[in-house]
């Protein structure tokens, strides 16, 4: 899940707005009774996004709005309005989630399926993932990587005792007292990467490798 923090600050007709990340957009669009906020959706599947909003000198806004937002589409939150000659500011949490259709499942795990190895083969060259079962971070990190095409080999060591083997093997060598970790492990050209803080980050700049 992710979660961003938009502030936006609102004198009567001026506005000023901050756009967040590529997957979801928080749109704000003024009128003369006050403002539309909307989220589009990015990304390749549906989202769940819960908008939670501090408003000042605008009404309309009670308490989290949950919404499912469909793949490529941008729908209406919530509408917040003036109050009579005074400006108007509100900060915006967010966090979102993927909530596959079952069409969109089916799609996700044909495409997954089409990358999980039983043998990885050369590990000095190109991406491997290794992932587990329930892993949200994995999940993360394999639809990115399916979202942008970019190619890489699925290790699932909740399935596969030899590769789990093998990938604490890879982690003692690195980390010989290592006896704890957080998902994914990540081979890159050989390099392995593991307890990734920012994945995100990390994750967005495989597209550029």
């Amino acid at each position: 899940m992710k979660n961003k923090l938009l502030t936006v600050i609102f004198a009567l007709g001026t506005v000023i707005g901050f756009s967040q990340n590529k997957n979801i957009e928080i749109l704000n669009t003024q009128n003369d009774k006050g403002f539309i906020v909307s989220v589009i959706n990015n990304s390749s599947v549906q989202q769940e996004v819960t908008l939670t909003i501090v408003p000042t000198n605008l009404t309309g806004y009670k308490e989290p709005i949950t919404k499912l937002v469909p793949s490529k589409t941008t729908i209406e939150i919530i509408k917040l309005f003036f109050i009579k000659n005074k400006g108007g500011s509100f900060s915006t949490k967010y966090s979102y989630k993927p909530s596959l259709t079952e069409k969109e499942k089916i799609a996700y795990n044909k495409k997954l399926e089409e990358k999980i190895k039983n043998d990885i083969g050369n590990i000095e060259k190109g991406i491997v993932v290794f992932s587990k079962d329930g892993c949200s971070r994995c999940h993360y990190t394999t639809s990115f990587l399916l979202d942008n095409n970019i190619d890489f080999k699925l290790i699932n060591v909740t399935k596969d005792d030899k590769q789990n083997l093998f990938m604490w093997e890879l982690l003692k060598k690195e980390n010989p007292i290592i006896k704890n970790l957080t998902m994914p492990v990540i081979l890159l050209d050989g390099k392995i990467s593991y307890n990734i803080d920012d994945l995100k980050g990390f994750v967005g700049k495989l597209k550029n490798n």
